[in-house]
């Protein structure tokens, strides 16, 4: 396994899409034949997705979760993802980007025909792939103003949109579908200014606390799946997949060697050492305080100095004090999580790794399916795009364990973002473990969730013809989302 530091957004590519929305919700394609003498498939507006965000113009730039909360809550108006391409870009230099041109894509500068969401996202595509999006799409405003009715309308929406700016309220379609308006600095819930962008691309989403889920009613389409005795397949794969290693002492001494190199106010004290020391003598008695020392040693080392904790927190959160420890202690996951874009390979793969492994108890697996399941997610498909064959094997043991997880399968938006990372995944992984992993987390993510099933069947979702195995889990899945 390599052990360079190069961070994983430094060393693959992303792909870009375009969500193109029709505001109208089918009633351009339905009037507008009658009324301008020619057929307008929709009135357009879109949002660019990279980097597992999608990013848009309104009130200012504002970003939301791939997919946006208002492209799965709103399917009228979902009209068409394109797929644009790949990036060579990294995260990083996409949000400097943004920041360059944020003083051009403000609440003020906002004008519908002439500088809208479609010319914001054109100019984002040029970026990332050196081409602008479809220009059926950014000409339409002039192509309804060449009509005499849209020359009618001209003055009404000019005054329209003087009102709405001079009201203070912003022109964003969408209102607060996405994350809160951020004016003209997309990063600055985060305390950063424009020319400082964050240096984590994960931590643009930082998770916040969230309220206790409330498991969703069982629909038509889920009770049909729990009545059928023929799915094999998930049955057979309802166990959570762990890692670990026997080599205990092995573990803790790297984690004291790492720690006499570090400053001093940075290393574990005596007393720390001793209680650490305690796990291997009396495992039971010790874990509990231990891991408490290992969680706030997380908080306080730096980033490259995290490998061997997380080794260490691996082995831990198999066991049950350990596992409620590390599930309960405030911000630990989170960090982690965000801390992940800059972990060196080695150690990313056992953040990963920690990660999944708290499926092993019922807090690891509470934390996972409430507070953070989101964010997880948009690491793990951040991990899968990663050259090396084990990251992105772990990355797809943690998205299966989180699937096998049944309050996070009562989401909408996640189940929804698992679906339209875990198709595109599958089509395209050469590695055929990994690629069962994946295959058993939509297995898992479509038994039991209807959202899941329409998502897959709304976005016309397909799985290529496989072989073997594999072929045979597609076949499982397919019967879920075209029941």
């Amino acid at each position: 396994v390599s052990t360079q530091s190069t961070g994983v957004a430094q060393s693959r590519m992303s792909k870009v899409r375009l969500y193109v929305y029709d505001l109208s919700m089918g009633m351009a394609r339905q009037l507008s034949p009658g009324l301008l003498g020619r057929e307008i498939p929709a009135l357009y507006h879109t949002g660019i997705a990279a980097f597992h965000r999608e990013f848009f113009f309104g009130g200012g730039i504002q970003e939301a979760g791939e997919p946006n909360p208002m492209w799965t809550s709103q399917p009228a108006m979902q009209h068409q993802i394109i797929e644009l391409g790949e990036t060579t870009k990294t995260a990083q230099e996409f949000r400097v980007f943004l920041a360059s041109i944020s003083h051009r894509f403000t609440q003020a500068t906002y004008n519908l025909l002439e500088h809208n969401c479609n010319n914001f996202t054109d100019e984002c595509a040029r970026f990332l792939i050196g081409e602008g999006i479809p220009a059926h799409i950014t000409g339409l405003p002039a192509e309804l103003m060449s009509t005499p009715i849209g020359a009618m309308l001209r003055p009404m929406l000019d005054q329209f949109q003087q009102q709405m700016m001079g009201q203070g309220q912003s022109m964003d379609p969408f209102g607060n579908g996405g994350q809160q308006p951020v004016a003209a600095n997309p990063w600055g819930d985060q305390g950063q200014s424009l020319s400082q962008p964050p240096a984590n691309p994960w931590a643009a989403s930082a998770p916040a606390p969230a309220p206790a889920p409330v498991p969703a009613p069982v629909t038509a389409i889920v009770a049909q799946h729990q009545a059928r005795t023929d799915l094999a397949f998930k049955a057979q794969y309802e166990r959570p997949l762990l890692t670990s290693d026997s080599d205990i002492q092995g573990m803790l001494d790297r984690v004291l060697a790492a720690s006499a190199k570090l400053p001093t106010e940075l290393q574990l004290s005596q007393a720390e050492v001793a209680t650490l020391n305690g796990l291997l003598s009396s495992e039971a008695a010790g874990m509990e305080m231990a891991a408490q020392i290992l969680c706030k040693t997380h908080e306080r080392w730096p980033v490259a100095n995290l490998a061997t904790l997380l080794w260490l927190l691996r082995w831990v959160v198999t066991k049950e004090a350990g596992n409620q420890v590390v599930a309960n202690y405030p911000g630990m996951l989170g960090l982690a999580i965000t801390r992940m874009g800059e972990l060196p390979a080695t150690a990313r793969m056992m953040g990963l790794a920690m990660l999944a492994n708290l499926s092993a108890h019922e807090p690891g697996k509470a934390a996972l399916s409430s507070g953070v399941a989101q964010e997880a997610v948009e690491m793990c498909l951040l991990s899968m795009e990663a050259p090396q064959v084990l990251e992105r094997r772990t990355a797809a043991a943690l998205l299966y364990n989180l699937a096998l997880c049944s309050v996070f399968q009562d989401s909408e938006l996640v189940s929804v973002q698992m679906v339209c990372g875990l198709f595109p995944l599958v089509n395209t992984e050469q590695d055929e473990e990994t690629k069962i992993r994946l295959l058993a987390a939509l297995i898992h993510t479509l038994f039991c969730n209807s959202h899941a099933c329409e998502a897959a069947a709304n976005f016309g979702f397909e799985l290529d013809k496989m072989e073997g195995k594999p072929e045979e889990m597609a076949q499982e899945i397919r019967s879920l989302y075209s029941a």
